[in-house]
């Protein structure tokens, strides 16, 4: 499964957010995301509005932090191997 997210990308210059593609386990938890941000294109025009309709519902979703997703992933792993 996987649906689109804003992520909060922190650098030492910039705050950056973007939508992204994340995506989930069978768990439902966030396994991974795309490195960059979405484009809004696509080879049809009703392609093109699909996209941005999916696109708009990450608006009602609770922005992602990169920053806490890589620790809880990191996390993850190093339990896993335990």
């Amino acid at each position: 499964m996987w649906n689109y997210r804003v992520i909060k990308k922190v650098t030492k210059e910039e705050i950056i957010y973007g939508i992204y593609e994340v995506y989930y386990n069978d768990k439902e938890e966030i396994d991974s995301w795309t490195t960059n941000p979405t484009d809004l294109s696509n080879d049809t025009f009703d392609g093109l509005r699909d996209n941005y309709l999916m696109m708009a519902e990450v608006f009602i979703n609770p922005i992602l932090d990169e920053q806490e997703l890589i620790k809880k992933i990191t996390e993850k792993i190093i339990w896993s191997k335990c």
